[in-house]
């Protein structure tokens, strides 16, 4: 290796001014270290005494900057305040301090614990009051024996019913579902708000035995579809919208923000016909004749191709023997439906088990994506809800005026 090496181009062309080197040298380093190499030892001579006295005014130059930036900062130099004697002391970040070292095996479990205990299965539990019926998180309430709640005489019942599942020699209503037996005792978990309620002697608000309580509903009437539930009501408060979205496959696909949650914008009123109104109020021949489903219940296909039937069957399916069997339940324990008269002609015009056709002759089709677009824009936000399926049934409903 050439004792050049070390040198830059620069170095070089300003020791040896008077020696002229070739374009190829000129361009690349090692070709010039090779034809420095090849001088006479008087122009090596000359280049080290030039390198020489470079490293000497360098020297000299560093070892002077130490002393000019002591001036320098012996002129602005001020006294730093001593820290007040009632802070704490920091600890040392120091790479041998504890700031590098992986927590303890006790702090692990210490976290892991926690960690457990604030997002496990008992953390995220719930219980139901028995006093009000509704549920609650488990850590929002406590358990109670029944003998030991506080103005218990305030949960019985105005008005006794037959159905009446009853407690303790008093009678207070209570939901039988959520009251249980231990070591002979009979015991309920009840929620702060209903606790708080009693412990100042009053009446919880949402409490069964505050007129708010309507049994379990009959396996007769909870089985019924919309629309048989509407063939059956005495009077119709609203109707009903339904949008129907092909999620993947045969149709058109909807962005969630473009999909129908609820209905908004103006009230339009229309000219009644006040006599045919009082005749529907006052009418008490059941069920409703079908052509009144066309009336409520409007059904919307967003997509292409042929709105497949079993869709249709899941929610609009009208079951004859359904509808007899909850009539005649309503008209032996419901005071509302005890003066009806059942038509057995209207029921034996309704289908055995199909979607009537007063539902599927009013089904509206459209494959223009855009038309649900440009709805959406006046939909109500609401926190998006996505459930698996091949369609999804949005319900719309729009209160009458």
């Amino acid at each position: 290796m050439s004792e050049f090496q070390h040198l830059s181009k620069a170095q070089i062309y300003s020791g040896l001014p008077g020696v002229s080197f070739s374009d190829a040298a000129r361009r690349s380093k090692k070709k010039l270290i090779d034809e420095v190499s090849l001088l006479n030892e008087a122009q090596k001579a000359q280049l080290r005494r030039h390198v020489q006295s470079l490293s000497g005014s360098s020297s000299r130059k560093r070892r002077a900057e130490p002393l000019e930036q002591h001036r320098n900062v012996r002129q602005r130099h001020v006294p730093t305040p001593e820290p007040p004697t009632d802070q704490p002391e920091v600890e040392s970040a120091s790479p041998t301090g504890p700031f590098l070292h992986p927590p303890a095996s006790e702090t692990l479990a210490r976290c892991y614990n926690a960690f457990v205990s604030g997002t496990g299965n008992q953390a995220l539990s719930s219980q139901v009051c028995a006093v009000c019926a509704t549920e609650h998180p488990a850590n929002e309430g406590e358990k109670a024996l029944l003998s030991e709640l506080a103005h218990r005489d305030l949960l019985k019942p105005a008005k006794s019913h037959p159905a009446h599942q009853l407690f303790g020699e008093d009678g207070i209503l209570l939901s039988p579902a959520h009251v249980w037996q231990e070591d002979d005792e009979e015991v309920c978990w009840v929620c702060r708000p209903c606790h708080t309620s009693l412990s100042r002697g009053e009446l919880p608000e949402l409490a069964l035995a505050n007129d708010l309580w309507v049994g379990p509903v009959p396996p007769c009437l909870e089985i019924l579809t919309l629309p048989e539930q509407m063939l059956i009501a005495r009077h119709y408060t609203r109707v009903y919208v339904f949008k129907m979205y092909p999620k993947r496959g045969g149709g058109t696909w909807l962005p969630s923000d473009q999909r129908q949650r609820g209905m908004k914008g103006n009230v339009v009123s229309f000219r009644w016909n006040t006599n045919r109104v009082v005749d529907m109020l006052e009418g008490k021949i059941a069920p409703r004749q079908l052509k009144t489903l066309a009336s409520v219940i409007a059904v919307s296909f967003i997509g292409s191709g042929k709105l497949p039937e079993r869709w249709l069957r899941a929610t609009f399916r009208v079951r004859r023997q359904r509808v007899l069997d909850a009539l005649l339940w309503l008209k032996q324990n419901n005071p509302l439906y005890h003066d009806i008269e059942i038509d057995m002609d209207r029921i034996n015009q309704l289908p055995e088990d199909d979607v009537p056709e007063a539902i599927t002759a009013n089904i509206r089709q459209t494959a223009d994506a855009t038309q649900a677009a440009r709805e959406s824009e006046t939909y109500v936000p609401t926190v998006e809800e996505d459930t698996p399926g091949m369609c999804e049934k949005l319900l719309a409903q729009q209160w009458l005026t």
